[in-house]
């Protein structure tokens, strides 16, 4: 099972976004989605995720993810948070 999170993140000062993890996921990665030829895309960030000094990054859908894969949740059990 894949899942996505979003969120809005703000660096005081000048920071990348170089990674993910979970407790619960095999993989964990930030994607980005975008248009390509009229089909819509989504491939991991390469070389991290730029997040200039004093500006909100949006991570939403259509846009930037922290994506997960293989997360094992049942029905009716909580998540664990992702780092």
């Amino acid at each position: 099972m894949a899942t996505g999170a979003f969120m809005t993140l703000t660096a005081k000062d000048g920071a990348q976004l170089v990674g993910a993890s979970s407790p619960v996921a095999g993989v964990a990665q930030v994607h980005e989605m975008k248009m390509e030829g009229g089909v819509m895309k989504m491939a991991a960030v390469q070389g991290g995720l730029e997040l200039p000094a004093g500006k909100a990054v949006q991570l939403k859908p259509g846009g930037y993810s922290r994506h997960a894969d293989g997360p094992e949740v049942h029905a009716g059990e909580k998540t664990a948070p992702c780092r």
